[in-house]
Order: structure tokens, then C-alpha cells, then sequence
């Protein structure tokens, strides 16, 4: 009796070993919608409140960017001579803040767009475009996620199951 107690236990340790393994993957989707609601905040802020540029990144960093955005204001103040994408990569390093290379790239493009836009219809513009790459990526990041998912879990069940079979 205690033995197949202890083999259920093997089993049911190798699920919830799948199911950490699955949970360490769900960050760069977590991270990815952070930044979606950070470039709707700081949309808001340049066009519906009329900030300024640097304001409107402060404004937006309060909206769960975790220093990414006041990370990009730091570095533009710092380095007023460098282009948008120096301040872009300086801002995710110093930020902590990771991206996989396809966003960095969505993010560096259209915070230099923001930077050189002189009319709220190029904000608007530019800023629905990268949201909708942003949504592109998470979609793609979530149905990767789900097959490695379901990956991860079947060869943790099933390295359990064998471990089963070779103590029984």
C-alpha cells in the first residue's frame, strides 16, 4: 500500500515539476502586456492629457512598466546627442526590464517615431501600429507558450511514469 502511495507521489511530483517549469515561461507574456499598457498610458498622456514628451514616459512608467519608461527619460536626458535607439537599449538594461529581439526592435522603432512626431495624429498612428505588432507578438508568444506547455508537461508526466515502472 505505502508503495503505490509513494509512486503516486513520484507521479504527482513530476506534474507539478511541469507545471514550475511552465510558470517560469509565463514572464516574457507577463512583461509583454505591461508594456502594451504602458504604451496605451503613455498614448494618453501625450495626446488626451497634452504632456510633454518626457512627462508623458514618467506618466506611463506608473503604469506597471517597472522603470522602463523612465529608464528611456533618464537616458534622454543623460544623453541628449544619442538617437532613440541608444536610449531604448540603455533604458531595458538599466530597467531590468526583458524583451525578447522582436519586441526591443517594436519598442526602439516607435519610441524614435514618438520622439521625432510633431502632430497627435502621427502619435495615434504610430502608436496603434505598435500595439498592434505588440499584439501580433503576444499571440505568438502565447500559442509558443502553449505547445511548450504541453510539451513540458507530458515529458515531466511521462519521466515519472517511467520511474514508476523501473521501481516497480
Amino acid at each position: 500500500m505505502i508503495k503505490f502511495f509513494l509512486l503516486g507521489v513520484i507521479v504527482l511530483a513530476g506534474a507539478l515539476l511541469g507545471n514550475a517549469f511552465v510558470g517560469e515561461q509565463q514572464q516574457r507574456l507577463a512583461v509583454l502586456l505591461r508594456l502594451h499598457s504602458g504604451a496605451k498610458a503613455l498614448r494618453s498622456a501625450l495626446l488626451d492629457q497634452q504632456m510633454d514628451y518626457e512627462q508623458a514616459l514618467l506618466y506611463a512608467d506608473s503604469s506597471g512598466c517597472s522603470g522602463l519608461f523612465a529608464a528611456y527619460a533618464q537616458q534622454m536626458r543623460r544623453h541628449p546627442q544619442d538617437k532613440s535607439d541608444a536610449w531604448a537599449e540603455a533604458a531595458v538594461q538599466s530597467s531590468g526590464f526583458s524583451l525578447g529581439t522582436a519586441e526591443l526592435a517594436a519598442l526602439k522603432e516607435w519610441l524614435g517615431r514618438l520622439a521625432a512626431a510633431a502632430v497627435g495624429a502621427q502619435i495615434a498612428q504610430d502608436t496603434a501600429q505598435f500595439l498592434a505588432r505588440l499584439q501580433r507578438i503576444t499571440a505568438e508568444v502565447r500559442d509558443v507558450q502553449v505547445r511548450r506547455a504541453r510539451a513540458i508537461r507530458t515529458l515531466c508526466i511521462m519521466g515519472s511514469l517511467t520511474l514508476v515502472i523501473v521501481l516497480l
